[in-house]
């Protein structure tokens, strides 16, 4: 599997990024650049997991590090560098479990992965946040 081999320090926020006007509270370490959901039992965003289908659901990115009960910012849409290379035209999903919160290009899906895109890469350093949950697995 070949998420984006990202470098945190290498993350940057972009002019058109908008952040939520409220900050999140984490239910775990988070670095910038990587992918949340809201857990609904415990009100506080986790890492992205493909492999479980209410792990993916409205996932936004985080737009600074935190570690568990933090309070961060997360981006809600335009443009971003999440620190790595990224494949222009390339579309990419949440990973499984061993990548959680990682940038998965859609060639790297496996099979019953439940499919949620997350961000197109717009050239070679930036991803455009664009979120399609499609509600099915990969086959």
């Amino acid at each position: 599997m070949a998420v984006i081999s990202r470098t945190v320090a290498n993350f940057r926020l972009l002019e058109n990024t908008v952040l939520s006007p409220q900050r999140v509270q984490v239910g775990e370490a988070v670095e910038p650049g990587q992918q949340l959901y809201l857990n609904t039992t415990d009100s506080k965003y986790y890492l992205t997991d493909n492999t479980d289908a209410d792990k993916v659901v409205n996932p936004v990115v985080a737009a600074n590090r935190g570690s568990a009960d933090d309070y961060i910012s997360i981006i809600i849409t335009g443009d971003f560098e999440p620190g790595g290379t990224v494949t222009q035209g390339e579309v990419y999903f949440c990973a499984p479990t061993a990548d959680k919160g990682e940038w998965l290009p859609i060639g790297d899906l496996v099979a019953s992965a439940n499919m949620t895109m997350v961000a197109y890469g717009l050239n070679a350093t930036t991803l455009r946040l664009k979120i399609v949950e499609f509600g099915i697995t990969h086959l």
